[in-house]
Order: C-alpha cells, then sequence, then structure tokens
C-alpha cells in the first residue's frame, strides 16, 4: 500500500522517535526519518523488504522472535511493545522500547505502526544508580515524561502477594514524589493516591494492574482522558521496585502524553482511506465502505442506488484556468455533494474528474436529489483568483437490485446511464433502465434499438436539442418485399438492412427498428446537405448488400425529416409515419 509522501515527509519525519510501518505479510511499507538515519539507509532500498532482514533488527534472531510475537499479538487488535538490544550503522548498541500498533478495517488488521524510543540512558540509569539516586536522578535527567514514585511503609514478599494483600498494598501505598511535568500532564496538582487514580482514570483498575505488576515486574497500559475540556491520550507505565531478595517495597511510574502520536496515526489512517485532495473517501476506500453499505441493506431489504458523476469538459478547465483552478472545482464539489446526502450515503472520488456515490434511498428519490445538485453546481460560480469557472456535471443513476447485481455491476450500468447523459449533450441526468440501456433494448435479429428503446433515446436527445438550439434529422425506411424469392427470407432481410445502416452512420448517430418492416436512423448536429449525404451512403450500401434485388424483389422507401422542428417524440413518431403513407399507398 502507498502512504501519502507529503504528509509522510513533514509529519511523521518531524517525530522524535523512531516510526516503521510494516504490511500484514510482514514487509516494510515506510520508515521514518529518525530509522533511516538510525541505520544509515535510504528507503527505496529497503521498501518491500521482509521485515526480518530490516538492518536495525537482523543481528539478533532473539530480537527478531520478538519483533515476530509482538506482532502476532497485535493481529488480536491489542497495541504490544517489545524492547531489546539495536545496533545502529557504526554497530553501537542501543536500547530501543517499540510500542506495535495495529490499524484495524472492519475488524481485520491493514498494517502496523512500530514507534520506537530510546531508552538507553534510562536502561543505564536503572543499572547504575543506586535506589535512592534512581528516584532523585530520574525525575530530572527525563522531565519530558511525567514521574512519581509509590511507596510502601514494610516489604512485601513477592512469592507471597493475594488479592487479599493487594488491598493491602493498594490502601497503604503513599505517593512519595512526582516531576512537574507529571502535572502538566494531567492538568492539577496530586495530593494522594487515591487523586492520581481518579486524574488518570485507574481507580477501578489498579486492583488488577498492581497485582499485574508485581507478578511481571511492570505493566504497560493507554487512557484517555480530559484535561481543561481536552482529550488527551497517556500511555501509563509502572514498573515494580524490588530488593536484592526480591521484596516488593514500591513503583515508579511514568506518564507519556502520547496524543500527537495518536493524532498522527489518525492522520496516517485518514490519508490510507481519503481522496489527498478533497477529503472524500479514496476509490479503494470506497469499495470497502460501499460493501458494507451494499450488504447492510440486502440483508435488510431495503433500497440502494448507485450514483455515478463528472465534470463536462473538465480538460477544458485545466487547459484554460490551469491544474490548480481545476483542483478547486474538484474539490468545492466534492463539498457542495457532501453537504446535500445523508450521512448514510457513501460517497468517494472514482478517478480523475468522476465521482461515485451510494445512496440508501430509492432511485425517484435520488433522482430528484441530483437534479437538485446538477441545477445547484450549474447555477455556481467557482472561483480561482480573479478567475471565474463555470461547470457542469453529467450524471447516472442505478437502482440496485441487491438480490441480483453486485456493487460491481451497479457501478457498469450507472456508468452507462451516465455515458448517454454525456452523450446527449451533457449536464444532465439519466437513470438506467433495463430495456433501454440492458441487452433487452437490443432488438435481438438486427443488434439495433427496440422500438421502445429508440422512443426513449430520442425523447432526451429531442429535448436537448432543443436546449442547446442544436439540429436533430432522421431518416426513415420502409421495407416492402414484392416478389418471392426463396434465398431471400425475412431474417435475411433485417440483417442486411441492419449492417447497411450500421456501415453508413457515425459513431454519434443511433439507429433502430420501428414497427415489424420500419427502420428509424437518428442524425443529430447535420444541416440538410450532410443528412443527403447520408441517405444516399446508405441506398448505396442497400444496393450492394441486396445485390441487384432492389425495385425487383423488394422496395425500400424512405423519407428524411427536419425533427428539431417538432415539439416532442410522439409528434414525431407520427410526423414520420405520415410522410410515408403516400409511399405506402
Amino acid at each position: 500500500m502507498k502512504l501519502e509522501h507529503d504528509f509522510w515527509e513533514t509529519i511523521i519525519d518531524e517525530l522524535n522517535m523512531m516510526v516503521v510501518v510494516i504490511s500484514r505479510d510482514n514487509t516494510l511499507i515506510s520508515a521514518n526519518k529518525k530509522m533511516l538515519d538510525f541505520a544509515k539507509v535510504e528507503l527505496d532500498d529497503i521498501q518491500d523488504m521482509a521485515l526480518w532482514d530490516l538492518p536495525w533488527w537482523q543481528h539478533d534472531p532473539d530480537l527478531q522472535n520478538k519483533l515476530l510475537f509482538t506482532i502476532n499479538d497485535s493481529y488480536l487488535g491489542v497495541s504490544s511493545r517489545f524492547n531489546a538490544t539495536h545496533k545502529d550503522y557504526l554497530g553501537e548498541e542501543h536500547e530501543i522500547d517499540f510500542i506495535v500498533k495495529p490499524v484495524m478495517k472492519d475488524g481485520d488488521p491493514e498494517y502496523f505502526i512500530a514507534m520506537g524510543y530510546n531508552i538507553s540512558d534510562l536502561v543505564s540509569a536503572r543499572k547504575e544508580l543506586t535506589r535512592r539516586d534512581r528516584r532523585i536522578k530520574a525525575f530530572f535527567n527525563y522531565s519530558s515524561e511525567g514521574y512519581f514514585f509509590f511507596s510502601l511503609p514494610d516489604k512485601i514478599k513477592r512469592d507471597l502477594v493475594t488479592d487479599e494483600i493487594i488491598n493491602e498494598i493498594i490502601h497503604h501505598l503513599k505517593i512519595e514524589s512526582f516531576n512537574d511535568r507529571l502535572i502538566e500532564i494531567i492538568g492539577q496538582n496530586i495530593e494522594t493516591v487515591d487523586t492520581m487514580l481518579k486524574s488518570i482514570g485507574l481507580s477501578e483498575d489498579f486492583h488488577s494492574v498492581i497485582k499485574q505488576m508485581i507478578l511481571d515486574g511492570f505493566v504497560t497500559l493507554e487512557k484517555t482522558i480530559v484535561v481543561d475540556e481536552e482529550t488527551k491520550h497517556i500511555q501509563l507505565v509502572l514498573v515494580g521496585i524490588y530488593d536484592e531478595e526480591d521484596n516488593f517495597e514500591g513503583n515508579f511510574g511514568i506518564i507519556r502524553d502520547i496524543t500527537e502520536q495518536i493524532k498522527q496515526i489518525e492522520t496516517i489512517t485518514f490519508f490510507a482511506n481519503k481522496d489527498f485532495l478533497t477529503g472524500i473517501n479514496n476509490r479503494r476506500n470506497f469499495f470497502n465502505e460501499g460493501n458494507a453499505l451494499f450488504d447492510k441493506n440486502s440483508l435488510e431489504n431495503k433500497p440502494l442506488t448507485l450514483v455515478m458523476f463528472d465534470i463536462d469538459h473538465f480538460k477544458k478547465v485545466n487547459d484554460t484556468y490551469g491544474h490548480d483552478a481545476g483542483d478547486v472545482v474538484i474539490r468545492e464539489i466534492a463539498e457542495m455533494v457532501s453537504d446535500e446526502i445523508s450521512e448514510a450515503s457513501v460517497l468517494g472520488r472514482y478517478g480523475g474528474e468522476e465521482y461515485i456515490v451510494l445512496i440508501p434511498d430509492t432511485v425517484e428519490e435520488v433522482f430528484i436529489l441530483f437534479e437538485k445538485i446538477r441545477e445547484k453546481i450549474d447555477r455556481n460560480v467557482f472561483k480561482y483568483e480573479n478567475k471565474k469557472i463555470h461547470v457542469t456535471v453529467s450524471t447516472g443513476l442505478y437502482a440496485i437490485d441487491t438480490k441480483k447485481d453486485t456493487l460491481e455491476s451497479g457501478i457498469t450500468k450507472s456508468d452507462v446511464a451516465l455515458y448517454e447523459s454525456k452523450e446527449n449533450g451533457r449536464n444532465q441526468t439519466t437513470t438506467f433502465i433495463e430495456s433501454v440501456h440492458g441487452m433487452s433494448s437490443l432488438d435481438e435479429l438486427t443488434g439495433l434499438f427496440t422500438e421502445e428503446s429508440m422512443c426513449y433515446k430520442m425523447k432526451k436527445t429531442l429535448c436537448d436539442v432543443k436546449k442547446n438550439g442544436d439540429t436533430l434529422w432522421v431518416i426513415y425506411f420502409d421495407l416492402e418485399v414484392v416478389k418471392e424469392d426463396r434465398l431471400l427470407t425475412e431474417r435475411r432481410q433485417l440483417k442486411t438492412i441492419a449492417m447497411c445502416l450500421k456501415k453508413s452512420i457515425r459513431n454519434s448517430d443511433y439507429a433502430g427498428r420501428i414497427g415489424k418492416q420500419g427502420f428509424l436512423v437518428v442524425l443529430r448536429g447535420v444541416n440538410m446537405k450532410k443528412v443527403d449525404d447520408i441517405h444516399q451512403r446508405m441506398v448505396d450500401n442497400f444496393e450492394i448488400g441486396f445485390s441487384g434485388m432492389i425495385n425487383n424483389v423488394i422496395h425500400l422507401k424512405s423519407s428524411c425529416y427536419n425533427a428539431s422542428l417538432t415539439p416532442d417524440t410522439d409528434i414525431l413518431l407520427m410526423s414520420i409515419k405520415k410522410l410515408l403513407e403516400p409511399l405506402n399507398r
């Protein structure tokens, strides 16, 4: 997977810790500058390398085992840690305390973030200092973290600790000393052990925490607290203090403010799932959230509508105003749509200037909503520096059948509807209809559009032509067999006409069957001369296709009609057939 380079470089590299991102298959995704400087390597040289081959972990099998056990624990969704001796690029040894935190998605880890602190000085201090010196120097030498000491009036034999004795320990614990940084972190002065526990949210759990610390020697946990109405994330480490005979006599604690660290993890997670420019879902995360919504509504038998829309002539925006201006348009349209759709909907950037939305509502309601959005975008003036920019969007909708469709098939069908919106002049919304846009929209014998599909398409084309002042012509053909010929079956007649029409028209034109023997060709944006040329080309192709049968075995009657002058499709069809009545007598 890819992490956003700019954010990695400007945020994670500034942290005073070593950060490593590990994939589910135990290979390196990335590492920050502090980690790379430690090993004196470049990221490009070690990216995708197995974690046990990484230069800071490869020198010691025991260290690798600790790391693997920690990663395995993290698969359960909890943060784990390990500390061990690491060698830098000079071969010098350092004590590094790594915290491994899984980044979860739908209950499973997507990747792991290992964050390391160099605690060499602290370890050295613990080894070298006496009990009294350790208490004094730890406060002042490591004051970036909060430190405190709890003491007992009497020592407790470690192997005799029971739940009853732990209750006694808690009752007799006294807070002996603490540093100023601790007060800064928790936001209040510390008078008693109880005050301390309440301030860090540990009152109810303290019995089990103390028990684990005494038995294991230390315990680490994370808590969320509120200080001056601000949420803070803290990490608490409690370490037992024992004399030479292994008697428990108190403990010291370390409290770290890891709020920024947690925010960085959230930032990494956000930009792994969101589009950098718009802040909406990227394509990968749209499928994650979209499939979850699909499954939910499928179980509950609730409606779902898939929407695809993109910005019309967006290349012209970039070419005219520049890519920065184009970015403004892309971002602001994402904001406009986000403001209009429900929180339950899933919005994503599908690529470039194309967006995708999954909405838990009927296609009729979504059509009304997106017509409102389309008109709002059409009226809006996008501004970049001193430039005013106008854009429109074309939209395709599909009512998903959760019993038959998948999210992918829904995208395919809404994309077909989007394509028709663009073909019909853009700045419009089209709903996918199976009988019009699906396989059933094509006549099985000829492969041309059916009469139902032709009527639908002509209605939309005529509406757009009138709106944009364009021209629309139709050519109608009617086939009549005047002499029986055993070689000219009805199937051959119809397939030959269809083949000739397809060879004669442009990509932007379309043709279909009208009635049993009628064929209609729709031409947009042409003048009368162009219509005559296309009509003659069709007639010539018929002569070739029917090999001299025209006027001997079959009669082909045709008429050209300027449909731009017709108010609606029904009148258009009536007018065409009326023109052919003299030909049919």
